[in-house]
Order: structure tokens, then sequence, then C-alpha cells
């Protein structure tokens, strides 16, 4: 979507310190979402289907080789794992569903296990379906819709200037790729990033018009807290 401001005045509106100018944002912030949105809320509950012992660098994530958080691991869950965990997402008032696994992508046997997953959430349940699996090809996007996948997470995490400093080993241009390809197979697109990574406020609004050019359905935005 084209920026509705330039980025010279996203970072004035950043520069902001008295309270009266922040307050009138906050609230102009809010009438956007509820003329967008209205004022509900879509609880999304994550399941951490594959864990720990990630080959990549990235800088953020507690399942980096280099990370020295005491992260659980264990294999690729089993579909009816799967099943399991999106039942309970359900009853404690969830309304869509995510699976996430580690790494730049999965083998043919851990996709096929997200694939039967994502059969038997959608035959079982009233959730709605994303998945979070790393690098996808149009055909594995292709797959995952046809599996009862609606929406695909996958994050540029910071902006692409900064990038480098994220991580070495997963390529910015290849999560561009993966975008394209989530959108080509007809997936709603989840696309987000990561602040407090060291970046600076411009590097933050070179992100925020980045993802208005990528126009993901979804945009997520997290803060680290290391």
């Amino acid at each position: 979507m084209a920026p509705l401001i330039t980025q010279e005045e996203a970072l004035a509106l950043g520069e902001l310190e008295e309270h009266a100018d922040i307050e009138a944002l906050v609230e102009r912030a809010w009438r956007a979402r509820v003329e967008h949105f209205g004022d509900s809320t879509d609880l999304c509950s994550l399941v951490n289907a594959k864990s720990g012992g990630c080959a990549e660098d990235c800088g953020f994530c507690a399942q980096s080789k280099y990370a020295e958080a005491d992260t659980p691991m264990h294999a690729m869950m089993s579909p009816e794992q799967i099943l399991e965990h999106a039942r309970a997402a359900e009853a404690a008032g969830a309304h869509r569903f995510c699976m996430v696994t580690q790494g730049q992508g999965l083998s043919g046997r851990d996709l096929e296990n997200v694939l039967e997953g994502a059969r038997l959430v959608a035959q079982n349940t009233n959730l709605k379906r994303c998945a979070s699996v790393g690098h996808l090809s149009a055909a594995r996007a292709r797959q995952l819709k046809e599996a009862g996948i609606q929406r695909v997470h996958h994050n540029v995490e910071t902006a692409e200037s900064y990038y480098p400093e994220v991580s070495t080993t997963v390529r910015y241009e290849g999560r561009l790729r993966t975008i394209d390809a989530v959108r080509q197979a007809g997936l709603e697109t989840c696309v987000g990033g990561i602040l407090n990574l060291g970046e600076s406020r411009e590097q933050r609004v070179e992100m925020a018009f980045e993802l208005a050019a990528i126009d993901p359905t979804s945009v997520p935005i997290n803060m680290l807290n290391p």
C-alpha cells in the first residue's frame, strides 16, 4: 500500500515529547484501528512444534546456535500432538492456531507432519490455521494451502539496512522470496519485525516503510526483552 506519510514525517512523530501531542497521536492511531478493523481482537495461540538445535545465528532468537538460553529440545511433533495442542488452545479461547518450527526450512518428513497436523486441526476444530515454518518454495506454499493452512508467518525481522547485524545465515532476500511464494499460493501473509535489536529510530521507520511496500495481511511487531 502507498504510505500515507513521508519518512521524514514519521521520524518527526517519533520525536514528540509533549504529553498532549503523544496523547493525540495515540488517539488518532486508535481511531484508524477502529475505522479499519473495529475493536475486536483475534487471539492466536502458537505451538512450538519443533524446538531447539537450530543451526542459524539470528541474534534475537533463544534457539540460535549461539544462544545460551536453556531452550527445550524436541523433534517434530506428530500430527496427533499438534491436534492436541490445538484443541487445548481452542478450549482456552483462541481464535487462531499457528504451528511454529525452528530453522530455515523443514525436511520432507517434517513438512508432512505439519501438513497432516493442519488437516487434523481443520477437521476437528473451528480454529483459523497458520504456519511459521521457515523458507518456502511456491510448491510447498501450495501444499500448505491445500492442507488447510490459511496464513503463513514470515517476518523481515528488521530494516534491510540493519539486517546483516541480526543474521548472517538467513538472507533478507530469501525472506522476501518466501513472502512472494506465500502470496502466489493464495495464502494470507503475516509479516512484521522486532524492535530493540539495536537498530536506530531511522531504521525503525525504514522497516515500517518496507512493510508498507510488502502490504501483508497482518503485521506483528515484537519487542526484544533480552
